[in-house]
């Protein structure tokens, strides 16, 4: 072993003889020659495949019954126990018969293994400890968005994560090579000693050198061996324990308990794998890590077109041949001489469009009268502008958030005896100073002095279309269900609607004419779409989809513009570590448009997308951060709403910018969040592959000084907030006359009813039920299903072989605490008839049955091949 050269160490502690030098030294040397040996390479790659495989079998846990664990649990171990004994006969090459060369092309695969297996451990485990969820190397692609999408993975906080993994893993194999080492070799030992007692056995003589090549060639050996030992910077001990037990030594009783131990252990793992059930959970745990990723990419098949009918009450195919695509709607006042952005089917022979007269599923609420609270109030209401603000990872109660609900509750449980500190609890009074304005709501537990409420309509029960950010933004925008896809794929694909960008200018194309009835002039006005955010836009493709929903490049503001050589309101700093710039500076890009407007006699459509509350949760550096939270799992959460307060305080200002412009009485603001995030119960700091509820339930405001507070408590979605911005243009009479007949056959055949009516669950026809889909981050994962006429049930649903199904009852359990699972479909509603009755269990079939049908006509409509 190369030792090292204590020259210049003794140099510096002249007396050798003193105490700490002297221990000094002999702590070092234990150090380095733990660490400079072929165990300890050993250990690294041995604790990386266990720990790494822990987290893999942690995170399926809810899935397995303890019968499962006892009597299965060592065959999920199997392959993992082969790829150890792979690696240590490879690190180890003692027991191969091999000479130099061999022997060291050996040892080089094993140290590849070992690197292999740390990078993949590192990576999974520290992405599981900052996301709660487990990361699925199949959507390795998502890197396509260059750098930006890179810096979105690797943060300061999942960087810090994987250091402290890598640290664990070389704290815990230093400590554990030994035993590594002795209890891997034992079982090498008892794999190998069938073939070494037929081999002495049959032995008949021992070789005896007879020639002089003989000897040389016997002495070559013994050369090899000896370089191999003694250049070996790897190998720290003189002796290896042999590869076999010795021939005539007596074993100890305790090597041969071990022994014995160790031949039961490998027993009952072949035997656990040879006979255990075919349960489809069973393969996937069982997965090593080295074939982990492989293993994801193979389980990436759709499972639900094979689902058995069980109680014979659902749809089952009955609805296969049946399509909501067909010839595009009539609409005779589109402009013959242009062909539109967004109405391309209608100019293109043979292709076939959305229509919502041949949609099984849709249900439509327009040609009722409006809420009670509506009635005879809209003619005063003005609407010359539209801002619609998608709230970055706004969870429903957080906007605003309540004393006594969860946030709240698991704040102040942090601070235990002492209770939380005056300043954080003055923090959280006001962190929804905006929200209590723009929603009404003022029944959080704090004292208002005052209770201004700016007017509209506040829903209470509203879904996301999807957990993953730009497919909400495309379910928003253009009132469509996003593609069943990973990630952003819809700028490539058919957005199977006009989006709001698209309808506001082709009404640009129509004839002024004169303003339907009494309505005021700005009728006439062109309307001026615009979309800014202060985050970046390379990531994930986002560019090409914002001009995919009629934003030109012209007419969209990013991060990459507000840090680009000449932004017209100045250049601004990133927050360090980030992508992002803080939101306030998109104030002067929101005065800039009204006043153009004002001075080109336009009408403003105006999207933005907040980002501070996006992972990692960081405030400008000029402003304060409050501590909320005094325990290590409250710290993304004490984060979050630090951002969620300073991104509310902004709101105020946008707020403030539309009075200053005096463009507020005529001005609509829609705020809704792009999805939520269960930062509180699973300690997430991502949605990605989060099921949970806190990460589906946003916050909807539809808000003018005009209109009367109503609050909505029915189940809503995001997808309706088009065909109701349709709906309240039409009913202010804020359409010129030829863009109200436009307006009104478009709204019509949107899939979202509108928020201005009673909202129906159920078909009166047919007795279809209101079905509500969220597509989960990344896209092609699951899908939460739920059904407004049964919104206490909510089902996930697998769209890939290796995730599971999961119920819960939002009425016993609104949190979520006590949920089914089951990788089967069969043995899923077993669990659910037991623990919730055979309604649940048949509602949860014909829920399955639904998403398998929806899911299918979902790839036809955006004409996306799923194969």
């Amino acid at each position: 072993m190369a030792m090292f050269d204590w020259s210049s160490f003794n140099s510096e502690v002249r007396d050798g003889s003193s105490f700490a030098g002297t221990t000094l030294r002999r702590f070092v040397d234990i150090v380095l020659s733990r660490t400079t040996n072929r165990r300890f390479l050993y250990a690294l790659g041995a604790t990386a495949l266990l720990g790494a495989k822990a987290v893999h079998v942690g995170a399926y846990l809810e899935t397995l019954s303890r019968t499962d664990i006892f009597f299965w649990g060592l065959s999920f171990l199997a392959q993992d126990v082969a790829v150890l004994l792979v690696m240590r006969l490879l690190v180890h090459p003692t027991a191969l018969e091999a000479t130099y060369w061999p022997r060291r092309i050996t040892i080089a695969l094993g140290s590849a293994l070992v690197a292999i297996m740390m990078a993949l451990a590192t990576v999974s485990v520290s992405f599981y400890e900052a996301n709660g969820s487990e990361i699925h190397w199949r959507n390795a692609a998502f890197i396509k968005g260059g750098m930006a999408s890179l810096k979105f993975l690797v943060t300061k906080g999942t960087v810090g994560l994987a250091v402290l993994v890598v640290s664990v893993i070389a704290v815990v194999s230093w400590l554990a090579q030994d035993v590594y080492h002795v209890v891997v070799g034992a079982a090498l030992d008892v794999l190998a000693w069938p073939f070494t007692f037929i081999k002495r056995a049959r032995s008949r003589y021992v070789h005896l050198p007879q020639t002089e090549d003989d000897v040389t060639e016997k002495a070559r050996l013994q050369l090899d061996e000896d370089e191999d030992e003694d250049e070996d910077d790897f190998e720290s001990f003189d002796e290896e324990i042999a590869s076999t037990p010795p021939k005539k030594a007596r074993m100890s009783n305790p090597a041969v308990l071990g022994y014995t131990l160790m031949t039961f252990f490998l027993l009952a793992t072949v035997l656990q794998l040879m006979a255990r059930p075919n349960n489809v959970a069973f393969p996937f745990l069982s997965w090593t890590l080295p074939l982990l990723p492989f293993a994801d990419f193979k389980a990436s098949s759709p499972v639900l077109a094979n689902i058995p009918s069980v109680y014979g009450t659902s749809i089952n195919h009955s609805w296969d041949n049946q399509t909501a695509l067909d010839e595009p709607v009539d609409f005779p006042w589109l402009p013959k001489h242009l062909k539109p952005s967004g109405f391309e089917d209608w100019f293109t022979p043979g292709m076939k469009h959305y229509s919502a007269a041949k949609d099984p599923m849709k249900l439509s609420n327009l040609d009722d009268d409006l809420l009670p609270s509506l009635r005879n109030k809209l003619a005063r209401v003005k609407i010359r502008n539209i801002v619609l603000i998608k709230l970055e990872s706004t969870r429903k109660d957080a906007f605003p958030v309540k004393k006594n609900d969860t946030i709240w509750e698991t704040l102040e449980k942090s601070w235990g005896d002492e209770g939380m500190p005056a300043d954080a609890e003055a923090f959280l009074s006001t962190a929804g100073a905006t929200a209590n304005f723009l929603t009404g709501d003022y029944d959080d537990g704090f004292e208002h002095a005052y209770r201004r409420q700016r007017g509209g309509i506040n829903c209470n029960n509203v879904l996301t279309t999807s957990t993953y950010t730009l497919k909400s933004l495309t379910g928003t925008l253009c009132g469509v269900a996003p593609l069943v896809a990973d990630f952003n794929v819809e700028y490539d694909h058919h957005i199977y609607q006009p989006c709001l960008p698209h309808i506001f200018d082709v009404l640009n194309t129509l004839p002024d004419g004169s303003p339907a009835g009494a309505a005021p002039e700005f009728t006439s006005h062109k309307w001026r779409n615009r979309y800014i955010q202060s985050t970046t836009g390379a990531m994930d493709e986002q560019n090409p989809l914002m001009e995919k929903f009629g934003f030109p490049e012209d007419t969209y503001v990013t991060a990459e513009y507000l840090i680009g050589p000449s932004p017209q309101f100045g250049h601004h700093d990133r927050v360090s570590g980030t992508s992002t710039i803080p939101e306030p500076a998109l104030d002067d890009y929101i005065r800039d448009t009204f006043q153009v407007a004002k001075t080109k006699g336009e009408r403003v459509f105006l999207s933005m997308l907040t980002n501070s509350p996006h992972f990692p949760f960081l405030l400008p550096e000029d402003k304060p951060y409050v501590k909320l939270g005094n325990s290590e799992g409250t710290d993304h959460l004490d984060k979050y709403m630090n951002t969620i307060g300073f991104v509310d305080n902004w709101l105020g200002n946008v707020l403030q910018i539309l009075n200053d412009e005096g463009v507020a009485n005529e001005t609509l603001v829609i705020a809704v969040g792009d999805h939520g995030l269960c930062v509180t119960e699973s300690h997430c700091a991502s949605a990605y592959y989060s099921p949970h509820i806190s990460s589906f339930k946003v916050p909807l405001v539809i808000s003018h000084p005009s209109l009367p507070a109503i609050n909505i408590e029915d189940p809503v979605s995001s997808i309706q907030i088009l065909p109701t911005i349709l709906d309240l243009l039409l009913e202010t009479g804020s359409l010129s006359e030829a863009a109200t007949i436009a307006a009104r056959d478009l709204m019509h055949n949107y899939e979202g009813q509108s928020l201005l009516r009673p909202l129906k669950h159920v078909s009166p026809t047919n007795g279809q039920a209101n079905w509500q889909f969220t597509v989960m981050n990344p896209g092609r994962a699951q899908l939460s299903v739920q059904d407004a006429s049964n919104p206490q049930w909510r089902l996930v649903v697998p769209i890939e072989g290796d995730l599971y199904w999961r119920f819960t009852n939002l009425e016993t359990d609104p949190n979520e605490w006590h949920r089914v699972y089951d990788l089967g479909f069969k043995g899923f509603l077993g669990l659910i008839e037991k623990s919730h009755g055979r309604d649940a269990a048949e509602w949860a079939e014909t829920a399955a049955f639904m998403t398998r049908w929806w899911l299918e006509e979902n790839w036809r409509r955006w004409r996306y091949d799923a194969s």
